[in-house]
Order: structure tokens, then C-alpha cells, then sequence
């Protein structure tokens, strides 16, 4: 019973209803329930946090990536060592191990061999190809500057005599044998 009084009692003061038993006729009638101010007061004003962002853009070049090439037949190679670049000219795989023969036969795989007006690994004829080479003769000495002509005489000998190992018959013998 004391609980249910202290109940009511709570619900007049929270919700302004009296809840006390009045006869049915009589409308219950209470004054509207006024709060009063509540005032807080803080010791420190609430901390913010900031958050700075920076953006570094990077303008080094990136790191050169090395490829590996699978070739095959270059662990029978006397030159293996300019396989890559001879694929780099333009040359194809399969043509790599008659290639690899020619500049055994040319120069031994030294690319600085002058001999005869002939120049550098594969000993392209200067005087016989410099007006369609252009340039310096000495050129002719750079490893990928001599594979490149001597790709470009390749393909030229491929449509002139059907073989395009001819300009190296000397060299080769019967170079008809490789075509």
C-alpha cells in the first residue's frame, strides 16, 4: 500500500496527473507542470582535435623492372650474351642459333672487329651497304646498331634471293642449307 501511494505520488510530480481517487463525475483538474532551468557548468571547454592531411606526390621515376626472357636454345649458344639483344633488333627466336653461328664466323663475338671494310659482329660490308645504313661506319661497332642492320639485310636478302642468310654465304658455306 505504501508503494502505491509513493507511485502516485511520482506520477503527480512527474507527469502534473493526480492520479488520487476522485469521484467519476468530477473531472480531475491539475496545473500545468512547470521544469525549471537547469544551468551546466563546465570547469573546461570540451576539446577539439584537428586533423592536418599531406599529400606527397612522389616524382621519382619508378624502378626500372628487369624482365627475364626464356630462350630456348641459348644454353647451347657460343654468344649468349647477345641473343637479347639481337631479339631486341628484331630478331626471331628460331633464327637465333644461325645467327649465334654467323657471329662466331664473323668475329668471334667481338663487337669492335674491323677486318676487310667489314664492321663489327656480324661484319656488315660498309661499302656495300652504307648508302641505305646512313650514319657513321663506326657505328656499325654498337652490338644493337650492328644486329639491327644486320636484321634489316636479313629480311632484304629474304626478298631479293629467297635467303636471307646469303649476304653470309662466305661464312657459312651453303647458307641456303639454313634457309
Amino acid at each position: 500500500m505504501k508503494l502505491i501511494s509513493i507511485m502516485l505520488m511520482l506520477a503527480t510530480a512527474l507527469l502534473g496527473v493526480d492520479l488520487t481517487t476522485t469521484p467519476a463525475d468530477e473531472p480531475v483538474v491539475t496545473a500545468p507542470r512547470t521544469v525549471p532551468e537547469v544551468s551546466i557548468l563546465r570547469s573546461k571547454p570540451p576539446e577539439t582535435t584537428t586533423t592536418t592531411t599531406t599529400t606527397i606526390f612522389d616524382t621519382r621515376p619508378p624502378e626500372p623492372v628487369q624482365t627475364v626472357r626464356i630462350i630456348g636454345g641459348i644454353d647451347k649458344a657460343r654468344y649468349p650474351q647477345w641473343w637479347s639483344t639481337a631479339l631486341d633488333a628484331g630478331w626471331p627466336t628460331e633464327l637465333l642459333p644461325t645467327l649465334d653461328l654467323v657471329i662466331h664466323k664473323e668475329s668471334r663475338g667481338l663487337p669492335e672487329v674491323v677486318g676487310q671494310g667489314s664492321w663489327g659482329l656480324t661484319q656488315i660490308q660498309w661499302s656495300a651497304h652504307r648508302d641505305w645504313i646512313g650514319g657513321e661506319r663506326e657505328a656499325l661497332l654498337d652490338p644493337a646498331f650492328n644486329l639491327t642492320v644486320a636484321w634489316t639485310l636479313y629480311q632484304l636478302a629474304e626478298d631479293m634471293y629467297g635467303c636471307g642468310w646469303q649476304p653470309w654465304y662466305m661464312s657459312l658455306g651453303d647458307p641456303y642449307q639454313y634457309c
